[in-house]
C-alpha cells in the first residue's frame, strides 16, 4: 500500500483517500537517469569526461471518479500548471516529500472514463525524507562542542547549524571530523545573537540574527573554507571557538536524501 499526497501552498490533499481520485501509477520514484559524457580517442572505446544526474520527472496517472466534470475542475485547483507544488509518496519503508512543478496535464476529454497524466518536474533529483531529524551539540571538556550524526540517505547532504550566544564569542568554526571540512567565520558575535549556517542544495547562506534583523555574515567566511556536508554513516560535527564557547548553544537539522524509494 502507498500513500500520494499534493500540498498546494498550505493545504495538504491525499489522493489516495479522496474518493474522487484513484492513483493508479506513479512513474519517477527510481533512482534518475545520468548522462555521461565521454570523448573519442584515437583507439577504441573512448574517455570518460564526467557525468551528473538529470533533474527529476515524476509522472502520476489518476482516474476520476464520481460527477466527472466537477472532478476534473477540481485536480485543476489541486495541481495547477507552471505552479510550484510539493508531492509526497509515502510506504511502508520510506516517505518522501519532493518540490516540483507541474509541466503538463493530459486528460482525454472523450474516454470512456476519464484519467489525467501529471508530469512533474523536480530540480533537485533526490527524494528528500518527509520530515527532518534534528541533534543537539554537547560540550566536550570546555574545548568544542560535539554532535554524533548517523546519517541513512543515499547521497550526501547539506545541513543547518544553529548556534545561540549568551555572550561575546570570536574564531567560530565548524568541521566535519569525517571528511576534514572546515567552515569559518571571522566574526565577533555578541550576546543574544543567533547564528544559522546552510548548506542545503540551493540554500547557502550564513548570517546571524541580532535584534530582530539579519545580518549577512558572507563576507566573514574565512578563506578555504567549505559548506559542511554530511555523508553515509557516522558524521561528527564539532564547533570550536577562539573565545566564548561556554557562552555558545547550537543544534544540527539535516534531511535524509534518497535516489529512489
Amino acid at each position: 500500500m502507498f500513500e500520494v499526497r499534493i500540498i498546494n501552498g498550505n493545504t495538504t490533499y491525499n489522493l489516495t483517500t479522496d474518493p474522487r481520485f484513484s492513483v493508479i501509477n506513479v512513474d519517477g520514484l527510481t533512482p534518475p537517469p545520468v548522462t555521461v559524457n565521454t570523448s573519442a580517442n584515437a583507439g577504441d572505446g573512448s574517455f570518460f569526461n564526467s557525468a551528473y544526474v538529470q533533474p527529476r520527472n515524476i509522472v502520476m496517472t489518476v482516474v476520476f471518479n464520481g460527477d466527472i466534470e466537477t472532478t476534473r475542475k477540481a485536480f485543476y485547483d489541486i495541481v495547477p500548471i507552471k505552479k510550484s507544488i510539493k508531492f509526497a509518496f509515502i510506504n511502508k519503508n520510506r516517505a518522501v516529500l519532493v518540490t516540483g512543478y507541474v509541466e503538463s496535464i493530459d486528460i482525454p476529454l472523450f474516454s470512456q472514463r476519464q484519467q489525467a497524466q501529471v508530469s512533474i518536474i523536480c530540480p533537485s533529483p533526490w527524494l528528500p525524507r518527509y520530515g527532518g531529524e534534528s541533534r543537539n551539540f554537547t560540550n566536550v571538556d570546555n574545548s568544542y562542542l560535539s554532535c554524533s550524526v548517523v546519517y541513512g540517505g543515499d547521497v550526501e547532504t547539506g545541513v543547518i547549524v544553529s548556534s545561540s550566544f549568551t555572550g561575546s564569542a570570536t574564531g567560530y568554526t565548524l568541521t566535519n571530523v569525517a571528511t576534514g571540512d572546515t567552515f569559518s567565520l571571522n566574526y565577533v558575535f555578541q550576546n543574544g545573537d543567533y547564528l544559522s549556517i546552510c548548506s542545503r542544495f540551493g540554500e547557502l547562506y550564513a548570517r546571524v540574527r541580532r535584534n530582530g534583523s539579519y545580518i549577512n555574515l558572507t563576507p566573514y567566511i574565512v578563506s578555504g573554507s567549505r559548506w559542511i556536508k554530511i555523508q553515509r554513516g557516522t558524521n561528527e560535527l564539532r564547533v570550536t571557538m577562539s573565545t566564548g564557547l561556554v557562552n555558545t548553544s547550537t543544534g544540527v537539522n539535516y534531511i535524509e536524501l534518497y535516489e529512489g524509494v
